[in-house]
Parts: structure tokens; C-alpha cells; sequence
């Protein structure tokens, strides 16, 4: 947002447009969400953020096996947003300068598998849980409504781009164009 980076760097705002900043922040949130991750009804985020989480599945599952101790991801808040909403952790407000999303691993001295979530520095639990606590399984139950292996992304990606044309040809021609089963048969796709 440009009045926080002007802020930040201490650069004067005018002050009529100070006394908007938490209405223009409110706002700015809330666009900023429903780009990144489409409106709460319908939301896309498993085309946000879905190889990022596999990724991160695939790293706590090989992280015993591995001989790194931490795995860092530094993105923008771009990113950030989706994957703090897919987790159930977003607060609805813009995310600060330096934001983070934490997903810690522990083991119990049994074996037993629990993950730990902050964001922004706060202990935040998961979507349904009272705990940023939570056992492994419950984390991967949580994550795997949004998570997406490369093919069925880039299998999904195709179908949208597909909508998007046959969306632009109906508003160019005035048609509604219907693809049934058996013309895609016909036409070998």
C-alpha cells in the first residue's frame, strides 16, 4: 500500500487522508484477498497456493530423512495472504512489513508428530482447532482440502484457460456456447 510505504520511510501524509487510513487498509484487505484468493464463496486457493503447500507437505514428510534442519520460504505478501487464509490463520488485516507464517515440526519423546503454527509472531491455530498445537495428521487433514500435486494444478490451470476463451468467444458472439461429453468425444479431445 503506498500511504504504509510512505509512512514507513517517514514521509508526511496529508491529514485528510490519514484520518482514512484504517478505512483504506479495510479495503485494501479486502480486494487484496478476493484477487488472491477469489470471493468467500467461492474461493480458488487451491490454485493459489496448492503446489506451495504439497511442497511443504513433501518437506515434513522427508524432513526426518533429510539433513536440513529448516526449510525457508520468502515470498511476497502475494503469498503470504493465500496460504494464511488456506490455514485459517489470516486476521483480516493487511499483512506487515517482514510478515511470516511459521509451520513448526515437533516430535514427542513416543514419536508422535505435532505441528505448530504462528503467524506474524503469534501462536495461531488451524482452521477448527483450539491449539497451534496440533498433531501432524490433523495439519495434513487441514492442508490437503487446498494441496495439489503438478499435474492436477497444471491439469486444472488448462480447464480455467479453456473457460476463459469459450467465456470470451460468448461475450463476442452473443452465444452461449455449451461443450457437452459427446462433442468433446467427437472432436478427440
Amino acid at each position: 500500500m503506498c500511504l504504509i510505504f510512505l509512512q514507513t520511510h517517514g514521509i508526511e501524509i496529508p491529514n485528510n487522508l490519514e484520518e482514512l487510513l484504517p478505512e483504506i487498509e479495510t479495503c485494501a484487505t479486502l480486494i487484496a484477498t478476493i484477487q488472491l484468493c477469489g470471493p468467500p464463496e467461492k474461493r480458488h486457493l487451491n490454485l493459489s497456493v496448492g503446489p506451495v503447500l504439497q511442497v511443504i507437505q513433501e518437506n515434513i514428510d522427508q524432513a526426518e530423512k533429510s539433513s536440513y534442519k529448516l526449510f525457508f520460504y520468502a515470498s511476497h505478501d502475494s503469498m503470504l495472504l493465500p496460504l494464511a487464509v488456506s490455514l485459517g490463520v489470516f486476521d483480516d488485516k493487511w499483512i506487515p512489513f517482514a510478515g511470516d507464517l511459521r509451520i513448526e515440526c515437533y516430535r514427542d519423546t513416543i514419536g508422535d508428530k505435532y505441528i505448530r503454527t504462528l503467524y506474524c509472531g503469534k501462536e495461531s491455530p488451524v482452521t477448527g482447532q483450539q491449539s497451534a498445537l496440533i498433531p501432524l495428521s490433523t495439519f495434513k487433514s487441514v492442508i490437503g482440502e487446498f494441496r495439489l500435486d503438478r499435474k492436477t494444478y497444471d491439469d486444472l490451470c488448462e480447464t480455467q484457460k479453456e473457460d476463459e476463451e469459450r467465456h470470451k468467444l460468448e461475450l463476442r458472439t452473443g452465444y452461449k456456447i455449451k461443450i457437452t461429453e459427446e462433442a468433446t468425444t467427437a472432436a478427440g479431445m
